[in-house]
């Protein structure tokens, strides 16, 4: 009597899953909201957000960037494309960037909109030498930001939208980037693109 097995069904994840996707609507407003600062001396943060939205990177991904990261594909001819090489992982109290095994490395190519953003975003930035990193610390430029300190940055930036506050995107502002990752496989998988 102690030992019977129970058969549980397959679980049902989509319902939990739709709560974590963001609406085209709200993907239109926050996209609209990152290009009107993408010209500030901090453009890179907002340009950050739109690269986790289209291509379904990491935060620790995104972290790890350097402005060589970015470059013509020779895959991809005449097409700007993110090379991702490496993330930043957390070892004690300290980041370090490492580098990805085979096949997390890869090369994901730019829309031609999200290329003309990037280069607006360049030509705007104080260092973008091919060694600096993209994503570098508004308190200190010389360092690479850390995923944590993008992650307090994005909840905060998240909770100025009228729709952050409603009971189904509360994960948006308790966990951003698991939101952003899944609204961008479920654009892929909506247009029939495979997300791997």
């Amino acid at each position: 009597m102690g030992n019977r097995r129970v058969v549980v069904g397959p679980r049902d994840a989509s319902r939990h899953f739709e709560k974590n996707i963001l609406t085209h609507a709200q993907v239109r407003e926050i996209a609209a909201s990152c290009a009107e600062n993408l010209e500030s001396s901090q453009g890179y943060l907002y340009f950050g957000v739109m690269l986790l939205v289209t291509t379904g990177i990491t935060i620790n991904e995104l972290c790890a960037l350097m402005w060589g990261s970015f470059s013509f594909s020779n895959t991809y001819t005449g097409v700007v494309a993110i090379e991702i090489e490496a993330e930043a992982k957390r070892v004690g109290e300290v980041y370090r960037t490492e580098e990805l095994n085979g096949p997390r490395r890869r090369t994901i190519p730019l829309s031609p909109t999200m290329a003309k953003l990037y280069h607006k975003v360049k030509n705007n930035a104080p260092n973008a030498q091919e060694n600096a990193p993209f994503m570098r610390s508004p308190k200190n430029a010389a360092r690479r930001m850390r995923p944590d300190e993008f992650d307090r940055w994005l909840k905060g930036f998240f909770k100025s939208f009228d729709f952050s506050k409603q009971p189904e995107l509360k994960s948006l502002t308790k966990n951003p980037e698991r939101t952003l990752r899944a609204t961008s496989r479920s654009t892929l998988e909506s247009c029939g693109c495979d997300a791997e």
